[in-house]
């Protein structure tokens, strides 16, 4: 075996997160709800591969721990709460009726709303493959992490949730990363 499953799946996240670039919508008034398909593929390739159930709440848990409070006055469980709800809609076709039944005078307030948040879920994903890739790095180093239940990233952060101290240490791990990382 010359890859784990999680450096596979890292791998195929970076993959899918260069394939953003064609969206680049800064500056633009035009959005894609594709997009949004694809934030949830990427977050969920990385944090909820070991048990599809539940998966929404696992994501917005599991990113919760590993943003910790690096970016101010965000709800990360609310904003990864919506981004797959937004995904959803587009799937199964529920979005255009939505935009359907938005009065045209708000219309224009409703688009900004979404576009901010496409902005949002960008950033939110470009921290959560950094983490992903900094915890998979130092799995790698240390043996520390072999104590953890099947020795995976969603299983250390799932543990976490219980463990306090290892929460605090990931997330300490984590800013250190994230506050090199450009903020736009």
């Amino acid at each position: 075996k010359l890859v784990s499953e999680e450096e596979y799946r890292a791998a195929r996240a970076c993959c899918l997160f260069d394939e953003l670039k064609k969206y680049s919508y800064r500056g633009k008034n035009y959005l894609n709800d594709k997009e949004y398909v694809e934030f949830c593929t990427i977050l969920e390739t990385l944090l909820t591969f070991d048990d599809r159930s539940g998966a929404s709440y696992k994501l917005r848990k599991r990113m919760t721990i590993m943003l910790g409070d690096i970016l101010k006055k965000v709800d990360i469980d609310e904003e990864i709460g919506g981004l797959t709800k937004n995904r959803n809609n587009f799937i199964h076709g529920t979005s255009f009726s939505v935009i359907e039944a938005v009065d045209h005078s708000d219309f224009l307030e409703k688009y900004n709303e979404l576009f901010r948040k496409t902005e949002l879920c960008t950033k939110l994903t470009r921290f959560a493959l950094v983490g992903f890739l900094h915890l998979l790095k130092q799995k790698l180093l240390h043996r520390a992490y072999k104590k953890t239940a099947k020795n995976s990233i969603p299983n250390l952060l799932e543990a976490s949730l219980i463990n306090l101290q290892l929460r605090k240490r990931i997330q300490k791990q984590l800013s250190g990363i994230y506050l090199l990382m450009p903020r736009k």
